[in-house]
This record gives C-alpha cells, structure tokens and sequence, in this order.
C-alpha cells in the first residue's frame, strides 16, 4: 500500500510504516532492484533496540511487535543500496497516543494522518510549519478509522501537528 509519492524518486526505494495494532506496525518496503536491505530500529537515545538483514527481489512487509519496548518514540532505519530512509514510529499505548498516528511518507512532504476511531466523533487537526505559520486548520467528522494524506510541499522547517479529539485527547508531534 503506498500512496502517490512514495519511492517515485527514479532509482529510490519505498518505505512505510503502518500501524497494525495497539502495539504493532507493519514496515512496508518496495525494491528499487534486489539485494540486501538492513532494518534498525532505534529508540529515542539513538540505541539500536532491534536490527536485521532481509535479502529481496522486489520488496516486503514485515510487522514488528513493540510489546517488549517501552513507550516512547522510536524510528526506523531502512538501508539498501539507494540509500537509508527513516521513519518515526510513536509507540504509545495509552489512550492519547495510541487514537493517532504521523507517516510521513518518503523524502517529500507528506504526511499520512490515521486515527483509530470508535465510531463517529469529531477530530480538530491543525498543522504549523516551520515558522509557526497555522498551513491547515480543520474539524474532521470521521466513522471509525480514518486516514487522510496531508501534501505540505510547500512547507519548510519543523512541521508541527496539533490533533484534539472531541473527548479532549491532544497529540502534538514534531516532523
């Protein structure tokens, strides 16, 4: 599954992280051309919690189990012969972080929003970009999960999320 933008740099390979549950996600890989490709996973010290090398023709998605991890950020270091790729994985499993989940996907900017929903309800998504410059604000009316693609293109420096569910969960996360 990747949306348009995702490894469409001539040469480049794809990488996504989907998340499957409460505490798993699903790393998403799509070749550029065969070979090796080593996955780290680090924590927010930079530690290595979890690396391996996967040999492939095309590509693979492979989940991997945060229940032994504690919560926190973590990222994803993928490295094949086009380069290394990271992705930010916010392993929460509390209430507040677990309803919302950031991907940003590739080298551009764009950002995947899914929010795991229980039904109807109404989310306020507001996004900065490095300036501090309010580039969307928005009430979403959702039914269960939802997930909608931000294109920031546009936007320099630190993207800032503000998600605000209607029982008063808030996330903010910094890209």
């Amino acid at each position: 599954m990747f949306a348009d933008g995702v490894g469409n740099t001539p040469g480049a390979s794809g990488v996504a992280v989907v998340k499957k549950g409460a505490i798993t996600y699903n790393l998403i890989y799509k070749a550029a051309k065969a070979g090796d490709v080593k996955i780290s996973i680090l924590n927010s010290k930079h530690e290595v919690v979890f690396n391996e090398s996967i040999r492939t023709n095309d590509g693979f998605s492979r989940p991997y189990n945060f229940e032994s991890l504690e919560e926190g950020d973590y990222s994803t270091e993928v490295v094949d012969d086009t380069g290394m790729q990271i992705e930010k994985i916010h392993n929460y499993v509390n209430k507040t972080k677990k309803l919302f989940h950031i991907t940003k996907l590739s080298d551009q900017n764009k950002y995947v929003l899914s929010v795991a929903g229980k039904g109807d309800e109404t989310i306020h998504v507001k996004i900065y970009d490095g300036a501090t410059a309010v580039v969307y604000d928005e009430d979403k009316s959702i039914s269960g999960d939802f997930a909608e693609v931000f294109n920031l293109k546009n936007s320099k420096g630190t993207i800032t999320f503000e998600i605000t569910g209607e029982n008063g969960e808030a996330i903010t996360l910094y890209y």
